[in-house]
């Protein structure tokens, strides 16, 4: 099996399908210790490096287009259809030109979270693929972009994903109905180590503070935290958030000022304040750590998430308006009395390593 190639391909949509495929790509190489690992996706070196630490080769490069946003929780409808229709151009020179790319660079395995470019381009090029999400772009843009964009199109990204040896449902996933190549697995992340009490001490906070972590998925949200409350319960409330907001509340603390990985920050909080995104609702269940999570009813993946964070967690929502406003202290002051709960076993990390060293092995 000595000198295998790995090729990681990541969607760019946000940092969730990054923080999704690395605890996996980690395990392998747990495995494999002379594995070679490339990850190919539109993301800065650092924060690639930050997920999976012995990569060898990184190729800033996205494969796909995701859904375009226009802020945390609301997608452009126009701009995701445009986008869409200009990949698709010249499809067929694109998946050659990426195929010849593959096997000029000595792949032995494609792993998609989940770009099915990458994944047309290895068929043609005779190379095993594997799929591993919780979600397809299918699905996603058949549900957001509906009668604009043209069936066949869809069942041609059906295919690509058909295309994958496996294509693994790290729970929560999407039904996805249609795939006869799905087998699902356990969650798939990284949960962190608390350094409450160091982060507590190079702050100066009291030993009392609680800790909300405002993230949402690394996607910038118009949020304004003035009606946020000082204190709950008689302690003091310190809010670790991106750093356009901390002018907002005088409690505010840029995480941009904290040396701190994400993972750990969700695991040193009493509550984390997001968006529904697979990355971070698998951290705080796996962390034990209580959440309150925006409303966001036009995303196709939520109900799976919602659900299954319900199932596990001490959990609640809120609408916008909710978190813009005074009435969100009481949701936090519900949710920091009941305090954590037993966390989840993260055990798609190693079920989906064991499949690829497996592969691996046999080529």
């Amino acid at each position: 099996m000595s000198g295998k190639h790995l090729l990681v391909a990541v969607s760019s949509h946000g940092f969730g399908h990054l923080s999704q495929v690395a605890p996996a790509v980690n395990s392998l190489k747990r495995l494999i210790p002379d594995l070679k690992i490339t990850v190919r996706g539109a993301f800065d070196a650092a924060r690639i490096r930050g997920r999976i630490p012995d990569v060898a080769s990184i190729e800033a490069l996205a494969d796909d287009i995701g859904m375009s946003m226009i802020n945390a929780v609301t997608t452009d409808i126009d701009a995701s259809t445009v986008a869409l229709r200009e990949l698709h151009l010249d499809w067929d020179r694109k998946v050659d030109a990426l195929a010849e790319h593959l096997v000029r660079q000595q792949v032995d395995l494609v792993l998609a979270d989940v770009p099915y470019l990458t994944l047309a381009a290895a068929e043609r090029a005779g190379i095993p693929t594997v799929a591993l999400s919780s979600l397809n772009w299918a699905d996603i843009f058949e549900d957001s972009l509906g009668h604009r964009i043209d069936p066949a199109l869809l069942n041609q990204i059906r295919g690509c994903y058909q295309s994958a040896q496996y294509f693994f449902q790290c729970a929560p996933a999407m039904p996805m109905p249609w795939l006869k190549n799905k087998q699902a697995v356990g969650p798939v992340c990284s949960p962190g180590q608390s350094q409450r009490e160091r982060l507590l001490r190079e702050r100066q906070l009291p030993a009392d503070t609680w800790l909300v972590l405002v993230s949402m998925g690394g996607v910038q949200l118009d949020l304004n935290l003035q009606a946020w409350p000082m204190h709950i319960h008689g302690r003091p409330v310190h809010y670790l958030t991106q750093a356009n907001l901390c002018w907002t509340h005088p409690h505010a603390i840029s995480v941009d000022l904290l040396d701190f990985h994400y993972s750990d920050l969700i695991a040193s909080a009493d509550l984390v304040v997001t968006k529904p995104g697979y990355g971070t609702f698998a951290e705080v269940a796996c962390s034990g750590i209580p959440v309150i999570y925006l409303e966001r009813n036009d995303w196709p993946e939520t109900a799976a998430l919602t659900e299954w964070l319900h199932s596990v967690a001490h959990c609640h929502s809120v609408t916008y308006p909710q978190l813009n406003s005074a009435a969100i202290g009481a949701v936090m002051a519900g949710l920091l009395s009941g305090g954590r709960y037993p966390p989840v076993k993260p055990s798609g990390n190693d079920e989906v390593a064991a499949v690829l060293a497996k592969l691996l092995g046999s080529l």
